[in-house]
C-alpha cells in the first residue's frame, strides 16, 4: 500500500506492445509478482513475467534489449546501469527521472489530479505544492491528489517516439522544443537541474 501509487495497469501497455511488434520487435513483459497477464495472441509479445522469473535471465534480457519501455523501478535501474535507453511511462513522483543517465531516455509522468478542484495540476503547481517528490500513497491522499495513469495511446506514442529516436528518425518540432525549454526553466526555477 505504501507505494500503490506507482502501480500501473498492464492493459495500458498492450497497444504499445502491438505497435512495437509491428515494427519487428520481440516484446518481453518483465517484472515480478505481477497482478495479471499481458493479453496478446501475437507470437512476438511474450509475457515473461507471468511465466518465468530468473534473476540471471533478467540481466541477460536487459543487457540485450534494444530499449526499455516501463516504469521507474529496480528493473529500470538495472537497465540504466547497462546503458540502455529507457522510455519511462507513468512516472511517479515525476522528478525521479530528471537525471536519468541513458543516452536518450524520455519519460512521461502520471497526471496529478486535484480532487477538490476537479482538475489536473501543472508542473509549476506541483512544485509549488511540494508534490514533486512525494513518495507515499498516504501523502498523496492527505494532499487531495490522485495520480492518473497514462492512456494506452500516450504510452504507444512514447514507445514509437523512442523507436524513432534510437533509429535517428526523430526530429523535435518547434512546439516540442518550446515545451522542453519551458520545462527546463521550471526545473531551474525550483533548483532542479536536468542535463541535456
Amino acid at each position: 500500500k505504501y507505494h500503490d501509487y506507482r502501480n500501473t495497469d498492464i492493459d495500458n501497455y498492450q497497444l504499445a506492445s502491438e505497435k512495437l511488434a509491428e515494427f519487428g520487435y520481440q516484446v518481453l513483459r518483465m517484472g515480478t509478482d505481477v497482478e495479471k497477464p499481458l493479453k496478446s495472441n501475437n507470437k512476438n509479445i511474450i509475457d515473461y513475467a507471468s511465466n518465468v522469473h530468473d534473476n540471471l535471465l533478467d540481466v541477460y534480457i536487459c543487457a540485450n534489449a534494444t530499449f526499455v519501455l516501463g516504469i521507474s523501478s529496480g528493473l529500470g535501474a538495472l537497465c540504466q546501469s547497462l546503458g540502455k535507453d529507457i522510455a519511462y511511462a507513468n512516472v511517479a513522483p515525476f522528478l525521479t527521472c530528471i537525471n536519468s543517465p541513458g543516452r536518450q531516455d524520455i519519460f512521461m509522468p502520471k497526471k496529478y489530479w486535484h480532487i477538490e478542484e476537479k482538475r489536473f495540476l501543472g508542473f509549476n503547481e506541483i512544485m509549488d505544492s511540494k508534490l514533486e517528490l512525494v513518495f507515499t500513497e498516504d501523502e498523496f491522499t492527505n494532499k487531495g491528489i490522485v495520480l492518473i495513469e497514462n492512456t494506452p495511446q500516450e504510452i504507444s506514442e512514447l514507445a514509437l517516439e523512442m523507436n524513432a529516436r534510437i533509429n535517428n528518425d526523430w526530429v523535435d518540432s518547434h512546439v516540442v522544443i518550446g515545451l522542453r525549454e519551458k520545462y527546463l526553466h521550471i526545473l531551474e526555477k525550483y533548483n532542479y537541474h536536468k542535463e541535456e
